[in-house]
């Protein structure tokens, strides 16, 4: 089974809608990439489920804010005093 651009484009709300009759194509860009349904039915269930202030822990949402595990891990910067550790 290769490459099904077809299948993929299932995934895309914009790509259902048509412009004078025909499917819509995208050509790629810095400034704006579009987004599948899965991350729009994952960002819209945060807003409406989670979003709060994580800082007052005491009320319920800002507790199940810090409850609702997240699905890939948390990427740590270094501190603007480590950049450069280490380098010479």
């Amino acid at each position: 089974m290769g490459f099904n651009p077809y299948e993929i484009r299932k995934d895309f709300p914009i790509f259902e809608r048509k412009i004078g009759g025909k499917p819509i194509i995208y050509l790629d860009n810095a400034a704006t990439s579009q987004r599948p349904r899965q991350v729009i039915e994952a960002v819209r269930e945060f807003y409406e489920k989670y979003n709060a202030n994580c800082a007052p822990v005491a009320y319920t949402r800002s507790a199940k804010r810090l409850a609702r595990p997240t699905s890939r891990p948390t990427r740590r910067w270094p501190s603007s005093s480590m950049r450069g550790a280490g380098r010479r």
